[in-house]
């Protein structure tokens, strides 16, 4: 279980929790709920109202293929009131990789 929040200088808190389970030694499946809100109204005269606050929620899964080396990908979407702010879908996915650091050989 994790959990994060914080505030930007803009005029944003959020706070954000992910659950995390290992399926087996090389799946992990995760799901997170994070939720923003706006300190700040809108400018008046703006042409574009957004709702001050926005909730999303994403799933995600990573395949370890060997030690250092794991494929991940995600899906998420925006659960709140649905404006021009919201993500309908978000999709992402890569290859993570990790190594050693060159170690010089001592000189005999």
């Amino acid at each position: 279980m994790f959990g994060s929040t914080g505030y930007f200088s803009q005029g944003s808190v959020f706070a954000s929790g992910a659950l995390e389970a290992s399926v087996s030694p090389q799946l992990t499946l995760t799901g997170t709920l994070t939720q923003s809100h706006s300190t700040i109204d809108d400018l008046p005269g703006t042409t574009i109202v957004l709702s001050r606050t926005r909730t999303d929620v994403s799933g995600a899964v990573a395949w370890t293929l060997r030690p250092g080396f794991a494929f991940f990908g995600s899906v998420g979407r925006t659960i709140s009131q649905h404006d021009a702010n919201a993500a309908s879908v978000v999709l992402s996915g890569g290859i993570s990789f990790a190594f050693d650091a060159w170690k010089p050989v001592a000189k005999k």
